[in-house]
């Protein structure tokens, strides 16, 4: 004998009994399967987490990485400079004292954005430097003044310290003191103004005149 007939109901209260737990175990099984099909919301949530914090951290990584420019020619503190990512030509010459009153700009694109291991070359007025005002060297070494490629001669008018101390007599003290003076007092108009920057007499400049140049 069944549990309903157990109790004493009428056929219309068996009938109703049946129908609710035939009910109740549909939306048992309907409920379990949903549960089987659907994944939990929560592990979406936290996927879409995981990325919202990768693509932050790879934004962050991008924007904090750091570059190394050479900078050269007409600037008041030719060198190297380290730079955020992303940096333009402006802003490095402005952590290089800015250009000299000689440097023309014409030629050069200020908005430029600059890349690691970039040279950076500031022409003269007057220099004709072609395509080569700014390079990246991308291992290969310094990228030097176009106009020097073509020919062994230094020119004093844009050399940095480094190239000054590659002449015969000049010293780090001496590069210096050319430097300075190109600063005060503008480009070199010939190569015998060279005398003119303190410590470098008659005998020195012999030594230096065929190794040297202004253009």
């Amino acid at each position: 004998m069944d549990l309903i007939s157990k109790f004493h109901f009428t056929k219309r209260e068996k009938i109703f009994i049946i129908l609710f737990i035939m009910a109740l175990l549909f939306g048992i099984s309907q409920y379990i399967s949903s549960k089987q099909e659907d994944p939990p919301p929560f592990r979406d949530q936290a996927k879409d987490a995981s990325n919202a914090i990768s693509s932050k951290t790879e934004s962050e990584k991008t924007n904090s990485e750091e570059i190394v420019v050479d900078v050269k020619g007409a600037v008041m503190k030719p060198g190297i400079y380290h730079l955020k990512n992303n940096a333009r030509l402006q802003d490095v010459l402005e952590l290089a004292g800015g250009t000299l009153p000689t440097a023309d700009l014409n030629q050069v694109n200020l908005a430029l954005k600059l890349k690691d291991e970039m040279v950076v070359y500031i022409p003269v007025k007057g220099e004709e430097v072609g395509t080569k005002i700014i390079s990246q060297t991308a291992g290969s070494g310094i990228t030097t003044n176009p106009s020097n490629q073509t020919s062994s001669k230094i020119n004093i008018n844009t050399a940095d310290e480094a190239q000054l101390m590659e002449l015969d007599g000049i010293g780090a003290t001496r590069a210096k003191a050319i430097i300075e003076y190109r600063q005060q007092n503008g480009p070199f108009q010939k190569i015998e103004d060279l005398m003119n920057v303190s410590g470098i007499g008659e005998k020195t400049f012999e030594k230096l005149k065929e190794k040297i140049s202004v253009h």
